[in-house]
C-alpha cells in the first residue's frame, strides 16, 4: 500500500491509500498526461520550467504509508503508519531512455515489480517488492544491497535524492509500462563484519594506537611462523613465552612481501563448498566469503580494514601471515579511495592480529549459512546465477513462512480454539499482510525445483534462454498451471510439444 497526494508537493496529507493495481492503473492511463508531456517537452528544451510543473503533479510515498509526508526527528512515530513492501529506486540521467529502459527490463526482468518511464522523461522508475521484514532500522541497509549487488552496472545513474524511507514519487505516465506481480525477491542483509569486542579499539584513529606497550609488543612478537610446517604458532601465555629456534616476527620475515600471482595462487577468499549437482545444491552451509563496498570510503577504511583481516585469518588459517598481509596491501592500492600509507597499514594489521589472537575467548562471529551453491563447472555467468538464486532463495524462505503459517493453524485446532488471520499473524510471528496472502497457499517441493533446474538447464554455456521450454520459468512457473481443466487434449499436447500433431 502507498499513500496518495493530490495538489502537488505544497501537500502535506495524503488524500488517501492505494495498493500496486490501482498505481499501476495510475500510471497507464495517467489524468495528468498532458500536463506530464509538457514537462517531458520543456526537459527537452532544457526548460528550468519543467522543474516547476513537477512540483504540482500528484505523488506517492512509494516506500510506506504515511499520516503526514514529515518523518523526521520525532515526527516517525506520530506519522508513519507501515511499509509498502517496496523498495523504490529513481534512475536518472540515461543516455538514450527508450533504450535503456527496454535495456533493463531484459536484464532484470526476473527481480523487478515494475519499470516505467519517469515523468520528466530523463530516466525510469523501479519497484522492488522485497520478502523482508522491512523495518526502520533495516531499510536503508535493504536499499543499499539491492544497488550494491543487483543494480552494480547501474549505479551511475540511480538517483540518491529520494532515498530515505518518506521519499516521495510523482506519479508518471506510461501506457508501456512493465509489470510483474509474481516477482519477489528476499535480500541477505549483511551482518556487522567486526566483531564487537574489538570495535572500540578499531574506531580510534590509528595515530593513536600505543603499538610501544611492551604488552603489545610482546603478543605480537610471539605471533610467529613455523615455516617448514606452515603452521602460525599461538602462545597466548606471554609470561611462559617458548623458545623457539629458526622462527622470526612474521612481518620481519625475509619476504614480507609475496608477488600478487603467487599470493593468489594459495590465499582463500571464499569457504569452499563440494557441489554434488552439475548447476546447483541447496543445502545449508556456514560460509565466509571476502566481501567489501564498490569503493573504500577514507572514514570508513579502518573499520572496513579491520572486518578484512578477520576474515582472512579465519578464512587463511594455515597460511603464513605475510601473505595475508601481502593480499591487503594489493586490496589497499587497487580499491581504497585513497590508499592507506604502508606503515599505518602494517599497525593496522598487527594490531588485529593481537587482538585475534591473544583473547582466549575470541570467536570469529561473521560466518553466514547459506543455501545456494553453484557448481564452478557448470559454465553460468554471474547474472544468470543473480536469476537463478533469488527464486530459489524466495521460493525456500516463503516454505518457511507457509510451514510457521501452518503450524499456527495447527495449534489452534489441536486446543479446539477459533482463530482468524490476525491469531494466526501474532502466534507464528509473520506479519498479518504475509499471513493474509499465503495461508492458503501450499509449500514448493524443493527437492524437485533443484532437480528439474540441474536437469534441463544445460551446462558448459554462458547463453542461457530463461524464456524457452525447459528452462527456468518453465520449471518454476510450469504453463500447465494456467491450462483450464476443461481444455481439450489437443490444447494441452501443443503446449508439452509446441506442435499441432
Amino acid at each position: 500500500m502507498f499513500s496518495y497526494f493530490e495538489g502537488g508537493t505544497t501537500t502535506s496529507s495524503p488524500k488517501k491509500t492505494i495498493d500496486f493495481d490501482e498505481l499501476i492503473q495510475l500510471i497507464t492511463n495517467n489524468p495528468s498526461t498532458s500536463l506530464i508531456n509538457w514537462i517531458r517537452e520543456l526537459r527537452k528544451q532544457n526548460n528550468p520550467e519543467d522543474g516547476v510543473l513537477k512540483q504540482k503533479l500528484s505523488f506517492i510515498t512509494p516506500n510506506c504509508t504515511v499520516e503526514e509526508s514529515k518523518l523526521d526527528g520525532d515526527s516517525f512515530s506520530k506519522n508513519f503508519n507501515q511499509f509498502s513492501g517496496y523498495i523504490y529506486i529513481d534512475i536518472d540521467d540515461v543516455p538514450d531512455i527508450s533504450k535503456y529502459k527496454e535495456y533493463f527490463i531484459k536484464k532484470y526482468e526476473h527481480l523487478v515489480s515494475m519499470v516505467c518511464l519517469s515523468c520528466s522523461l530523463g530516466g525510469i522508475s523501479v519497484l522492488f517488492k522485497v520478502s523482508n521484514a522491512i523495518t526502520k532500522e533495516n531499510f536503508s541497509i535493504i536499499r543499499s544491497t539491492i544497488i550494491n549487488t543487483h543494480l552494480l552496472d547501474e549505479q551511475k545513474y540511480i538517483n540518491t535524492q529520494w532515498s530515505d524511507i518518506e521519499g516521495i514519487w510523482f506519479i508518471t505516465s506510461d501506457p508501456e509500462i512493465y509489470v510483474n506481480k509474481d516477482i519477489e525477491i528476499t535480500i541477505d542483509i549483511p551482518e556487522k563484519s567486526i566483531n564487537p569486542n574489538i570495535e572500540k579499539g578499531i574506531k580510534q584513529p590509528i595515530s593513536k594506537f600505543d603499538y610501544s606497550v611492551e604488552l603489545k609488543e610482546l603478543i605480537i612478537n610471539n605471533l610467529i611462523l613455523d615455516k617448514e610446517n606452515n603452521n602460525i604458532l599461538k602462545e597466548l601465555t606471554i609470561n611462559n613465552l617458548i623458545p623457539v629456534k629458526k622462527y622470526n616476527n612474521i612481518l620481519n620475515d625475509t619476504r614480507p612481501y609475496i608477488p600478487y600471482k603467487e599470493v593468489m595462487n594459495h590465499i582463500k577468499l571464499a569457504t569452499y563448498v563440494n557441489v554434488d549437482n552439475p548447476i546447483v545444491d541447496l543445502k545449508p552451509v556456514n560460509t565466509v566469503s571476502f566481501t567489501f563496498p564498490p569503493v573504500i570510503k577514507d572514514e570508513k577504511k579502518q573499520k572496513i580494514y579491520a572486518g578484512l583481516i578477520h576474515t582472512l585469518v579465519f578464512l587463511n588459517p594455515e597460511l603464513p601471515l605475510n601473505y595475508l598481509y601481502s593480499y591487503l596491501r594489493f586490496f589497499n592500492n587497487r580499491f581504497a579511495e585513497s590508499p592507506m600509507d604502508l606503515d599505518n597499514l602494517s599497525k593496522l594489521f598487527k594490531y588485529v592480529l593481537g587482538t585475534i589472537y591473544n583473547s582466549p575467548n575470541y570467536q570469529f562471529k561473521n560466518e553466514k549459512v547459506k543455501y545456494i551453491h553453484f557448481n564452478k563447472t557448470s559454465g553460468l555467468t554471474g547474472d544468470e546465477k543473480r536469476r537463478i538464486s533469488p527464486v530459489i532463495n524466495g521460493k525456500r524462505k516463503r516454505n518457511n513462512t507457509i510451514e510457521k503459517i501452518a503450524a499456527a493453524k495447527q495449534y489452534f485446532e489441536e486446543k479446539g480454539v477459533k482463530y482468524n488471520l490476525k491469531d494466526i499473524a501474532v502466534h507464528s510471528g509473520v506479519s498479518y499482510p504475509t499471513v493474509k496472502r499465503r495461508h492458503k497457499e501450499e509449500s514448493t517441493d524443493m527437492e524437485k525445483l533443484i532437480a528439474d533446474i540441474n536437469t534441463h538447464i544445460p551446462t558448459g554455456t554462458n547463453q542461457i534462454d530463461f524464456k524457452n521450454q525447459f528452462t527456468l520459468s518453465d520449471i518454476i512457473y510450469s504453463k500447465l498451471d494456467y491450462i483450464h481443466p476443461d481444455c481439450p487434449q489437443w490444447v494441452l499436447n501443443y503446449v508439452r510439444t509446441g506442435t499441432f500433431g
